[in-house]
């Protein structure tokens, strides 16, 4: 068989690979929130920043890149992974605040 074959598998990352990246990088941004809020920062601060949307808002800010670089760089499902990962977030943030609004 011929290596330079138009049919050959195309690596396009991996799901689970993409989860492990936007989960790392959304502990990375709890950690830093926690730390503002905690050292120094003031109580209005927190709810500005963590407030309800806040955290989801924040995410947006580095995870659509790195979504835009994956799928430059055709590594489809691993944006799909990254995905998946700033969903489950964006619930469980959404979930929390209505836990805490009722």
């Amino acid at each position: 068989m011929s290596d330079d074959n138009p049919l050959a598998a195309v690596d396009r990352g991996g799901v689970g690979k993409g989860f492990v990246i936007g989960a790392v990088l959304n502990l990375l941004q709890a950690g830093l929130l926690w730390l503002i809020v905690t050292n120094g920062g003031s109580s209005a601060l927190g709810v500005l920043i963590v407030g309800p949307g806040g955290f989801s808002l924040i995410q947006l800010i580095y995870m659509v890149p790195i979504y835009l670089y994956f799928r430059s760089k055709d590594e489809t499902e691993t944006a799909k992974g990254l995905m998946i990962a700033a969903a489950i977030v964006m619930l469980i943030n959404a979930g929390c605040w209505l836990a805490v609004m009722r």
